[in-house]
């Protein structure tokens, strides 16, 4: 005779593997006792969340509607159904949330909504269907990031897009809430973009016609092209000086673009300062008075003091493009 930890791990397992017969007849044995709600896996879900995460809808459908299993039900993570489903891009059981009247706008640890976690993924059929029924772009989570800033991070610029153009009520201060948002530490989306190397969406935030300031710097003195050293895309960093990026600006310690990418090890990045800008291989920081090949060292990165060395001897350095 199975025990009932033992009926509850092939419940969840018949959830995962889409076997309705051997799931329903789970189910009648654990809750002969217990309520569905009742009902979690290891990591604390219950049938709904794994329902949801794995696009199960006549399961998930049997649960509410033969179950009464409560759509807002969270998990250890404070995650909802529609959390995971659009975590997952689970587009017809976020469908079927919000038709059940699910909340677009539940909120679980650290304060991400589902839209939030849609936009961390590239269905953009998911974000639509939130934004349509309501889910706030503008909600900003514990650190101080909205939806944008998330979209922007992954790069998807459909999504984007799809933030903008299906803003509720878009009065110039709600876009700009929406794009030119700051995060607790300053950073708009701009910085996210640009430090993840998403080109894509770092050229859409710059040629469309919003307020993005390209050379904005966050609490540390970071502006977004310092921030695309640290990507190591060559390809951003040239772009954000297309359009007007300043290479000689420091942040708040000292250091210009080649000293964070000696700080990073990111001799691509240094050969590329180097031979295209013309940065110094021994210029100074503002304040600790390092040179790149001194940063470079101390923080042990030795495939950069190696670039370095080469650069600042008579032989390698290149001329200027």
């Amino acid at each position: 005779m199975r025990t009932k930890d033992n009926k509850i791990k092939l419940m969840f397992l018949s959830i995962q593997k889409d076997n309705f017969d051997q799931f329903q007849q789970c189910l009648e044995e654990c809750t002969k006792d217990d309520n569905v709600n009742n009902l979690r896996n290891s990591s604390e879900d219950s049938a709904l969340h794994v329902a949801a995460q794995n696009g199960r809808l006549s399961i998930l459908r049997y649960l509410v509607e033969e179950k009464d299993a409560s759509i807002e039900l969270k998990n250890n993570n404070r995650k909802t159904p529609l959390h995971e489903a659009a975590q997952f891009s689970q587009y017809k059981i976020v469908e079927y949330l919000i038709e059940k009247g699910a909340d677009v706008n539940a909120i679980k640890n650290a304060d991400w909504t589902p839209l939030m976690l849609a936009c961390t993924k590239i269905r953009d059929d998911v974000v639509s269907i939130l934004l349509r029924h309501g889910a706030d772009p503008l909600f900003r989570n514990k650190d101080g990031w909205n939806s944008f800033h998330i979209a922007s991070r992954e790069g998807c610029v459909e999504i984007l897009k799809l933030l903008v153009s299906q803003l509720a009520n878009p009065t110039v201060e709600r876009m700009n809430q929406l794009i030119n948002s700051s995060s607790k530490n300053g950073r708009k989306p701009l910085h996210t973009a640009a430090l993840n190397g998403q080109i894509d969406a770092v050229n859409y935030l710059l040629r469309s016609n919003f307020t993005t300031k390209v050379d904005d710097v966050d609490n540390c003195g970071t502006t977004p092209l310092m921030d695309s050293v640290r990507s190591g895309s060559t390809e951003t960093f040239d772009l954000l000086v297309q359009f007007g990026a300043d290479v000689t600006l420091l942040n708040k310690v000292g250091y210009n673009c080649l000293h964070i990418a000696a700080e990073v090890g990111l001799s691509n990045v240094i050969l590329h300062l180097v031979r295209k800008y013309n940065f110094d291989v021994n210029g100074l920081t503002d304040q600790g008075s390092m040179t790149a090949i001194q940063i470079a060292v101390k923080e042990k990165q030795f495939d950069a003091v190696k670039t370095l060395e080469i650069l600042s001897s008579k032989e390698g350095v290149p001329a200027a493009n």
